[in-house]
C-alpha cells in the first residue's frame, strides 16, 4: 500500500533527543506529517565503542522522547536491522518522504552508514536535510573562519518546540519486519530486551542513571549556575572537588538532550545576572572558563569532522608506527589489562580507573593522565586504551575523545608532548589521599614493587622516542598542514605562526 496524498517528514533521530532548538525536528514538522525513527543498524548500535551505559542512556532520552510526543501525535520507531532496508520499505510505503536528521560527527562506523544512506537517497530521489546542531561545519574550506562562525551560531536564538501538523500514521508500519511498535508503547524492560540489551546485567553507571533525566538535567542546569559554578576554575582539576564544581551536563550534550546553544544562553543569562548583582570575581572568572570549554568543544569535533579517520590514524603520520597498533605482544597484553583493572601499583591511577569504572565519569585533568599514562609510561598505542575508555565515558563523544587521546599521546605534531606524572598529580590534586583511600582501598598502601613499571625511566624514554620524530624537515612540513587543517586560530598572528619552520617554535602552534 502506498500512501502518497500527504507530505511524509521521516525524522532520523541519532544524538538529538529533544524538542527545544532541534533544527532538524523544527523543519521536519513544518514540512510533513513527521515520523520519527531511531535505527538499531549494527553500524550505529554494536561498534566496539559502544558499551551498555550507552545504549541505556540513550534509550533513556529515546524513552523520555517518546513519551513526550505522544501528546503530538508523533511516533517514533525503532528500525531494527539494515538502515537502508528500512529505507527502502518507507518508500514503498511512503512512495515519496523527506529524510530529515542533523549533522552528526561521529565514530567512523556513523560515518559509513550516513555514505549509505547518502548514497541510498541520491539513487532513489529522496531528499536528505542534514541540519547543524553545533558549531561543527561540514565541508568548511579552511579554519580561518572558524571562530567567528561560532560567535554566529552562538548568537541566533534557540528554536521554539515546533508546532505539528496533524498526525495520522499508516497502520501497516507497526509490528512489521523492519520497524517496533511505537517505542512510548514499550514496558522499559521490554525496550531494553528488544534493543539487546540485559535489563539484568547493566553496569552500575547504567543502574545509577535516574529515571527522569531532563528533570536531572534542569535540577543541574540550575545547581551549577546559580551555586556550584563559583569555583569551577580552580577545583575542576581535582578528581574529589571536580565532581561537585564542574557542571556534570556532558552526558546531555553527548546524547543531544541539551544543545550547546541552549547551554551557552544560559551561561550568558547567569553571566548577566552576576553583573547585575554585587560582583563575585570568582564566579565570573569561572563562567569565562567555562564558556571557553563550550567553544573547545566545538573545536576539537571539528577536527574529526574534516578528518574521520583520527579514530584510527595518527593525525601527524610520521607517528604512524612509533607504537604497537597490531596484535599485542604477551607484555602489553599483560600491561594492558592491569590499566584496565586497576592493578598499576600507583595510587592515582587505579583510583581514578575504578571511579570512572563504577561512575562512567571522571574529570578532564584525571582522563589525561590516564591517558598518558597508558600511552607513555606503558607505552601502548593509544588505539587501545582509547576503545577502552570510549567504553567508560558515559559522556563518550568520538570528535573530542579521539583528537585528545591523540594529543595525550603527542601524535598530533602540533602539540608540546605532556607527560603527566600520576605521583605529582597524586600529590597536587589529593594531598589528603581522600578521593585514593576511596576509591583505591585494596591497594592502599603501595609498595615500590607493586608498580608495573618504572616512571622515571618510561617517561624518559617516551619523551626521548617522541620528540627524536621531530627532528626532520619533512616532519616539520607535514605539522605545518596538520596546523593548517586542525590547529587553533586563537591568536591574531597565526598566518605568521603557522610560516614557522623550527621543532621549538612549531610546538607553541596549537595550545588547546
Amino acid at each position: 500500500m502506498m500512501i502518497a496524498a500527504k507530505k511524509i517528514s521521516i525524522m532520523w533521530f541519532k544524538k538529538d533527543l529533544r524538542l527545544y532548538d532541534n533544527e532538524a525536528l523544527s523543519s521536519a514538522a513544518a514540512n510533513g506529517f513527521t515520523v520519527g525513527l531511531f535505527s538499531l543498524d549494527n553500524l550505529r548500535w554494536n561498534t566496539s565503542d559502544l558499551s551498555t551505559r550507552h545504549k541505556v542512556l540513550l534509550l533513556k532520552g529515546l524513552y523520555e522522547l517518546a513519551k513526550r510526543l505522544t501528546g503530538y501525535r508523533v511516533p517514533i520507531y525503532l528500525a531494527r536491522g539494515n538502515f537502508i532496508d528500512t529505507l527502502t520499505r518507507l518508500k514503498q510505503e511512503f512512495e515519496e518522504f523527506t529524510l530529515y536528521s542533523h549533522q552528526e560527527t561521529g565514530n567512523y562506523s556513523s560515518y559509513l552508514l550516513d555514505n549509505k544512506v547518502r548514497k541510498w537517497c541520491k539513487s532513489n530521489h529522496i531528499l536528505w536535510e542534514e541540519k547543524r546542531q553545533n558549531n561543527v561545519i561540514r565541508g568548511l574550506k579552511q579554519r580561518d573562519v572558524w571562530s567567528r562562525k561560532w560567535k554566529e551560531f552562538m548568537g541566533k536564538e534557540c528554536l521554539k518546540i515546533p508546532v505539528f501538523q496533524s498526525n495520522v500514521c499508516n497502520p501497516q508500519m507497526k509490528n512489521n519486519q523492519f520497524l517496533s511498535p511505537e517505542v512510548h508503547d514499550f514496558e522499559w524492560n521490554g525496550l531494553l530486551k528488544f534493543c539487546g540489551v540485559d535489563h539484568l546485567a547493566l553496569d552500575s553507571a547504567s543502574k545509577s542513571l535516574p529515571n527522569n533525566l531532563n528533570e536531572t538535567m534542569k535540577r543541574l542546569l540550575t545547581s551549577f549556575f546559580q551555586e556550584r559554578s563559583v569555583n569551577y576554575r580552580t577545583e575542576m582539576s581535582s578528581p574529589l572537588k571536580a565532581e561537585y564544581s564542574c557542571s556534570r551536563l556532558s552526558p546531555f550534550l553527548t546524547s543531544g538532550m541539551l544543545s550547546i546553544r541552549a547551554l551557552h544562553k544560559e551561561l550568558l543569562s547567569a553571566s548577566e545576572e552576576l553583573k547585575s548583582k554585587e560582583f563575585n570575581a570568582t564566579k565570573f572568572s569561572s563562567l569565562r572558563s567555562f564558556e571557553k570549554r563550550l567553544h573547545w568543544r566545538c573545536h576539537f569535533i571539528q577536527k574529526l569532522e574534516f578528518e574521520p579517520q583520527l579514530e584510527f590514524r595518527c593525525m601527524h603520520v610520521n607517528y604512524e608506527h612509533v607504537r604497537n597498533q597490531n596484535k599485542l605482544n604477551a607484555q602489553e597484553e599483560e600491561f594492558l589489562n592491569l590499566w584496565k583493572e586497576g592493578k598499576t601499583g600507583f595510587p592515582l591511577i587505579d583510583a581514578c580507573m575504578n571511579y570512572l569504572k563504577t561512575t562512567g565519569w571522571i574529570n578532564f585533568r584525571m582522563r589525561a593522565m590516564l591517558v598518558s599514562f597508558a600511552s607513555n609510561n606503558l607505552w601502548l598505542h593509544w588505539t587501545h586504551s582509547g576503545e577502552h575508555l570510549a567504553r567508560l565515558f558515559l559522556d563518550y563523544e568520538p570528535g573530542i575523545h579521539w583528537p585528545q587521546i591523540q594529543m595525550q599521546s603527542g601524535t598530533t605534531g602540533i602539540n608540546t608532548i605532556r607527560i603527566y606524572n600520576p605521583e605529582k598529580q597524586f600529590i597536587d590534586q589529593d594531598p589528603d589521599q581522600i578521593f585514593t583511600r576511596k576509591w583505591n582501598p585494596n591497594g592502599w598502601p603501595h609498595s615500590e614493587f607493586d608498580k608495573i613499571v618504572d616512571l622515571k625511566k618510561s617517561s624518559q624514554g617516551a619523551r626521548e622516542k617522541l620528540w627524536a620524530m621531530r627532528k626532520s624537515k619533512k616532519f616539520v612540513d607535514l605539522a605545518k598542514k596538520v596546523y593548517l587543517d586542525h590547529g587553533s586560530r586563537k591568536r591574531k598572528n597565526f598566518k605568521q605562526k603557522s610560516q614557522l619552520v623550527s621543532n621549538s617554535q612549531l610546538e607553541l602552534l596549537d595550545k588547546q
